[in-house]
This record gives structure tokens, sequence and C-alpha cells, in this order.
């Protein structure tokens, strides 16, 4: 399937891009509150791309970022930067001396360009 091609004004581009992922973040972060409230036992895990937190580590979307990942298990981030590992990083560690251990959030930072190992031919 070809990716959706935008035109006009690069700026403006990025801030409907932002509002998406605010918006995302703000509605998965509703839900998964829902659902641990229906479930408690429940254990959630947030998968997210370079692409997308180039956008949710901005300074006004990353406490939305940071409330959507301590509720969850574990936080996956795929094919990212290591500016960006450095970024997730630091707001992990940032949270260590705000909540208690049991409440930290595990972070697994996955390498940039992993790829599946090619099958053998017979």
């Amino acid at each position: 399937m070809p990716r959706p091609f935008f035109q006009g004004d690069p700026v403006e581009i990025a801030r409907v891009i932002k509002d998406s992922v605010k918006q995302s973040l703000k509605s998965f972060h509703e839900e998964a509150r829902h659902s641990l409230i229906s479930t408690p036992e429940r254990k959630l895990a947030l998968i997210i791309d370079g692409r997308c937190l180039m956008y949710a580590l901005d300074p006004t979307l990353r406490v939305d970022l940071l409330g959507l990942s301590l509720i969850c298990h574990s936080v996956v981030c795929c094919r990212v930067s290591p500016l960006q590992k450095a970024q997730v990083n630091n707001i992990s560690c940032s949270t260590t001396y705000l909540l208690p251990r049991e409440e930290l959030t595990t972070i697994l930072l996955l390498v940039r360009n992993t790829q599946r190992p090619e099958k053998e031919s017979m």
C-alpha cells in the first residue's frame, strides 16, 4: 500500500501530525485506565516507533507520554535514534526520583535497524 503523500506547508503538516499524536496519547491513556479498572491484573504494553516518538518527545507532549508509559507494564521503542534513546532514558530516570520503585515502567530499547534473520533456503 503506498504511503499517503502530503502537500503543503511542512510546518503545518508537522503541527497536524503532532496534534494527532497528542490526541492518540490521550485516548490510549484513557483506554488503558479503563482497561485496568475493569481488569486490574491485566498487563499492558506500549509499543512506539521512532517517527511517532519524535513527536511524543516534544516538550509539550512528554507529560502525556510519561503518563501513558507509567500505567503500562512495559514500553517498547522500535527503530529509534540514539538521541531518542537518550531522551526516553532521561524521562525514565527523572521519574525514578518522583515515584516509588514498584510503579516504575520497564523500558526496552530496541536497536534502530533490527531485522528478522533470513530463512535458509533448502
